[in-house]
């Protein structure tokens, strides 16, 4: 009998409905299905349990994290429980160890489910630990999203089970040597209920909580940390199973988007006479038929949508597919498949943006600065500061990619860049010293690198840290003037402001002769003086490497010469040199 039949022609279940129906008795579209399965037996993992690895069905990938400690050893196996003295559970299962005591060591293993559990889901699996106490936690969570709503732990003696830190099951209750079996219902939208068979290896059920739910569970962890003892208070677990009502299977459309601009600009795929299509499982991996063809948005990003056809949370396997002619690999990216599950049914979804094999068009790039002068400056202190390079690549963030110290003050750093060949990426160096000047960044023009092809290490060339001396006012130290007549005094400096420009102030209580001002951007001191007299004033330069010492400026401005002085002066030139003494007094008249 055909499953389909029973439901009509526009409504379809997943397969494993119809696998169900073939032991017997069509399986209606409210009964209960295997929807996701799992076990560690050598089928499902047959080169071992590893990070990444993803037997069975209706799971994600197993991620595995684990630390020695100080001291210790910690990791995932699959092994045989028995060498624990655990029965009843199969062999080979998946295995935890953390040891030993106090070391420090832990492992955790989590993995999620393809589809969140529906109402009516029961997640279920075998748990065991030879329930004697020991030293250490033993256990496993249930998370829904990123939060987790459920954790079972073994402590050490007398070997309790607690269920979200409350008692649940204790030393002696249900003892024994085989698995327990931990059941997950969620029963309504809001509510997961929990129950959990006896450690004698009985169906009794010697635990049942509920637990309110705000979300779908959404996969599990199981742990193991600093464990006193060995091999035989290892934890094990297997046989995971999520059942429930079939899942309805039809279209939806997924849209791809990958990025070409590294594959083009290392002469790998050419836009006008090749193109992109995605090919996967959805079509028997076929390079000429069923593929999704993928369309040039400019910048190197394609883009195409293809309707795929399969239950909500099936998993689907796919590549990008270069058909360049001459394309490396024959055109196949040069990864392992990639994956999605599909979402529900006529709901659009998008993946996002990839570069093709995953090789974004990034390069090593080692920078290098030469810090002596700053250090001789005291503007860089190394013990309390630190240089790094700041910059377009990473959105002029300072301290972030630093440069370490190598020899005679000069530090070098990595930082990994994307860009195209021939880009030009703006940087500057970065001084964290506290007090540097100008807030630690180097001054002037932003500096430029070309970047260099894909792939390949690129050397910038060793610069010196862009930041000058404070500057030094080495023009003459005094200056004379006379009443009525104009005066002019640069101020010059080292290093030069025609190099660092430079800002110029009087400080103190110092005070300019009368009819005189100071330019304070140009340095220049000019007016009519309208005073005789002596003074002197103290001056400073500032550029972006600080403000100068005081410099002192002495002015002699003498007084204007009398009509009479200045016709007499003129009348001696002429050789009256007597004259010009026949009015000693200036009062005009002839003594």
């Amino acid at each position: 009998m055909n499953p389909q039949s029973l439901i009509g022609p526009m409504v379809k279940f997943a397969a494993t409905a119809c696998v169900a129906a073939s032991f017997g008795t069509a399986v209606q579209a409210n009964e209960p299905v295997v929807i996701a399965s799992d076990n560690a037996s050598a089928t499902n993992y047959p080169g071992g349990w590893s990070n990444g690895s993803n037997g069975g069905s209706g799971f994600g990938p197993w991620t595995i994290a684990s630390s020695n400690g100080t001291s210790g050893f910690a990791g995932a196996f699959i092994g045989n429980p028995a060498t624990a003295g655990i029965t009843g559970i199969a062999n080979p299962s998946f295995g935890l160890y953390a040891n030993p005591g106090g070391s420090g060591a832990t492992v955790t293993v989590s993995r999620s489910f393809n589809l969140p559990l529906r109402v009516g889901d029961s997640f279920s699996f075998q748990w065991a630990t030879n329930w004697d106490s020991d030293g250490g936690n033993k256990g496993f969570n249930i998370f829904a999203g990123g939060s987790q709503i459920v954790n079972v732990n073994q402590a050490s003696f007398p070997g309790n089970i607690t269920f979200n830190d409350a008692l649940a099951i204790d030393g002696s209750t249900g003892y024994g040597s085989a698995p327990m079996t931990w059941t997950f219902t969620r029963t309504t939208e809001t509510n997961l209920e929990v129950t959990s068979t006896a450690r004698d290896g009985s169906s009794t059920i010697a635990f049942t909580s509920n637990i309110t739910l705000s979300s779908a569970p959404t996969g599990f962890s199981f742990y193991s940390t600093a464990m006193g003892a060995g091999d035989e208070r290892q934890p094990y677990f297997n046989n995971f199973q999520i059942t429930g009502t079939p899942i309805p299977v039809g279209n939806r459309t997924v849209t791809f988007n990958v990025d070409m601009s590294a594959q083009e600009n290392l002469g790998n795929f050419n836009s006008t006479s090749g193109s992109v299509v995605v090919i996967g499982s959805f079509n028997n991996w076929s390079t000429e038929s069923g593929t999704i063809s993928l369309t040039n948005l400019g910048n190197g990003l394609y883009s195409g949508s293809g309707s795929i056809f399969g239950g909500e949370g099936s998993a689907i396997s796919y590549k990008f597919f270069n058909t360049t002619s001459g394309a490396p690999s024959g055109g196949y990216e040069q990864i392992d498949n990639r994956s999605f599950n599909l979402g529900p049914i006529d709901v659009d979804q998008t993946r996002s943006v990839v570069y093709f094999s995953n090789q974004a068009p990034t390069r090593v790039v080692t920078f290098s600065v030469d810090m002596n002068e700053q250090i001789t400056l005291g503007n860089f202190n190394a013990s309390t500061g630190a240089v790094s390079v700041a910059g377009a690549f990473n959105n002029w963030t300072a301290g972030v990619n630093l440069l370490t110290s190598g020899s005679a003050g000069i530090y070098t750093g990595n930082v990994t860049i994307t860009g195209l060949a021939n880009d030009t990426v703006a940087y500057k160096y970065f001084n964290s010293t506290p007090n540097a000047p100008n807030l630690g960044y180097e001054v002037g023009d932003d500096r430029s690198l070309v970047l260099g092809t894909i792939g390949t290490p690129q050397q910038v060339p060793t610069v010196s840290y862009r930041m000058p001396a404070s500057p030094t006012i080495t023009s003459n130290a005094s200056a004379s003037g006379t009443v009525g007549s104009v005066f002019e005094y640069q101020i010059s400096t080292n290093p030069s402001s025609a190099d660092w420009p430079a800002t110029y102030a009087l400080v103190g209580e110092s005070a300019l002769p009368e009819g005189l001002t100071l330019n304070a951007n140009t340095g220049l001191i000019s007016g009519t003086p309208t005073t005789a007299g002596e003074t002197s004033v103290q001056l400073t330069a500032t550029n972006a490497g600080g403000t100068g010492s005081a410099f002192s400026l002495g002015f002699s401005i003498a007084s204007a010469a009398s009509p009479y002085d200045t016709w007499a002066a003129g009348y001696a030139l002429q050789g009256n040199a007597a004259l010009s003494n026949a009015d000693p007094d200036g009062d005009g008249l002839s003594n």
